[in-house]
């Protein structure tokens, strides 16, 4: 009988043991994970400056990435262009920069292990403000089409299509409006 304890035992200690290891990982690869989306973040910050200034030169360069003849201006090469023409002229414009946020946050939840719940609301949020920023841009800023992005631009046509101008004013009024009220209380 003593025997068959100190078997059972042996297998709890392994058990423990196993958990404890995993359990270390599973951290180390949330903070990895953390840091990852923290330097992504700042690169996206970086990029989406230098389009704003260098973006109509790397018009070019983001049709022939792998062309290696090709220079491009953006302050993180080619690979920045590409994802600044992706996020702000192909996404959502101006309101892009609520990604650079939403990736730091969530980096930062990871690396410093805090629960991430608190995080969903924000997420929500930014992502409600990209929306109808990229649509007001997009309404607004006949001009300069990079505030509003493609989507913006897209979105505020289809909207003016159907309920015409002054309706997709009222829209984004009371978009506006609903993100105020929730945000501010």
């Amino acid at each position: 009988m003593a025997k068959i304890e100190k078997k059972e035992t042996s297998k709890k200690n392994t058990s423990t043991s196993e958990e404890k290891k995993t359990s270390k990982n599973n951290k180390q690869y949330k903070v990895l994970f953390g840091c990852l989306l923290v330097l992504f973040s700042i690169g996206l910050l970086l990029s989406f400056i230098s389009f704003f200034m260098h973006g109509h030169e790397d018009q070019s360069t983001v049709n022939q990435i792998l062309n290696r003849n090709e220079t491009a201006n953006n302050w993180l090469g080619k690979v920045g262009a590409y994802l600044a023409y992706l996020f702000i002229y192909k996404g959502f414009g101006a309101a892009s920069f609520l990604f650079v946020k939403l990736f730091f946050l969530t980096g930062a939840f990871l690396v410093l292990d805090l629960p991430l719940r608190k995080l969903k609301t924000t997420w929500f949020w930014d992502l409600f403000a990209t929306i109808i920023i990229s649509i007001l841009f997009g309404f607004f800023a006949t001009s300069l089409p990079e505030l509003g992005g493609t989507i913006g631009y897209e979105m505020n046509l289809f909207f003016q299509d159907f309920i015409g101008k002054i309706g997709t004013l009222f829209i984004l009024i009371a978009g506006l409006i609903i993100y105020l009220l929730f945000k501010i209380k």
